[in-house]
């Protein structure tokens, strides 16, 4: 990665809950922080009770607030913390008008 920050986010195996591979299957995330070296900033986040595409309300809630803490740690905006700007806008939940619009519409 050559320094550059790279976020992971991923779902626990419900059979193994913990951030490691079943027996016998390869741990990719493993091998990508490996590939990135010692000066490589890989970070894998697991999201419990999420879904595998984190479409559900533990899955949303959980990617935002990952990518808020992760954009904050590397990519921090200046004078935001100044307005008291938390990103609460963007992680609160969807209009269903939106949604249903954004669908018939093919976006």
């Amino acid at each position: 990665s050559t320094g550059m920050p790279i976020l992971i986010l991923k779902v626990p195996d419900r059979k193994t809950p913990d951030m490691k591979p079943r027996a016998g299957e390869f741990d990719y995330f493993k091998y990508i922080q490996r590939l990135a070296g010692h000066r490589g900033r890989v970070d894998v986040k697991s999201i419990d009770g999420a879904n595998h595409t984190f479409s559900n309300r533990a899955g949303r809630a959980g990617v935002c607030q990952h990518t808020e803490q992760w954009l904050d740690a590397y990519f921090p905006l200046a004078g935001c913390r100044d307005r008291g700007s938390d990103m609460s806008d963007v992680c609160s939940e969807p209009d269903k008008s939106t949604i249903a619009i954004e669908t018939a519409s093919g976006v």
